[in-house]
């Protein structure tokens, strides 16, 4: 992995505001992995993808997740800090490779793991249950049905749902669920940690800062962009405490 300059941060952001989360996540690995083509990034699995995108925000901002979470039955807010070591440095966060098969409900899938090349190919979709069943068709490689060729429209939800379980069983990283519990109302729920939005709002944050910053210092000492960004944190902090004192 590359490590990411000041500059290199602006330009994510510059580059990624305007498109969807997964373009999003997939311009911060295309900066940080410059040894993988776009190409190379679109196949990996979802999990495979959050596991560097994990790295890349270790490398970042730290080992530690900073984050909050609001209650769904009393809108108490949650404060809590979460290691990425421990999210992503056990062996049951390994993905499964190659493809992989089911059999119930009298249907016999082969299927392969879900890539961000899919999500792009289904993001029309708004209904749950209907982006679940564009997903299959784009991962399922084979489905019989007594031994007949069946298509996805003939697959039941609960097949469909025991699918999305095992595919989660295989790729443990592409669905990260936190345990809550509410201190205020003993509510216990599972909210998803998406990675990739949470990376991508610190990278925003930091770029809106860097930008401020090389607003105050241009207009106090009247040095251009790429001066200012060249400067360590350090030293452009020193320069700013200066220009506010």
């Amino acid at each position: 992995m590359f490590c990411l300059t000041a500059t290199d941060l602006l330009r994510i952001w510059e580059t990624g505001e305007t498109k969807s989360q997964v373009e999003r996540a997939l311009t911060i690995l295309a900066a940080a992995c410059p040894d993988r083509s776009f190409e190379q990034l679109l196949d990996l699995s979802l999990g495979q993808r959050d596991r560097l995108l994990l790295l890349v925000r270790q490398w970042l901002f730290g080992p530690e997740l900073k984050a909050f979470a609001e209650c769904p039955r009393c809108g108490q807010r949650l404060e809590f800090g979460l290691g990425i070591p421990a999210i992503c440095g056990t062996t049951s966060s390994e993905t499964t490779s190659g493809e992989q098969t089911l059999s119930a409900a009298g249907f016999d899938l082969q299927f392969r793991l879900p890539r961000s090349r899919d999500l792009l190919s289904v993001a029309v979709g708004t209904d749950p249950q209907q982006v679940r069943r564009l997903l299959a068709e784009c991962c399922l490689q084979d489905i019989r049905r007594d031994g007949q060729t069946a298509s996805v429209d003939e697959l039941p939800e609960v097949l469909l749902q025991q699918l999305a379980a095992l595919v989660v069983e295989c790729d443990p990283l592409q669905e990260i669920l936190l345990d809550m519990t509410c201190p205020a109302c003993d509510h216990r729920w599972r909210p998803l940690l998406d990675i990739g939005q949470f990376l991508w709002e610190e990278v925003a944050a930091y770029a809106r800062r860097l930008l401020r910053e090389v607003h105050t210092l241009a207009r106090a000492y009247g040095w251009r962009e790429d001066a200012v960004l060249a400067l360590s944190a350090r030293r452009r902090q020193a320069y700013l405490e200066m220009v506010g004192a």
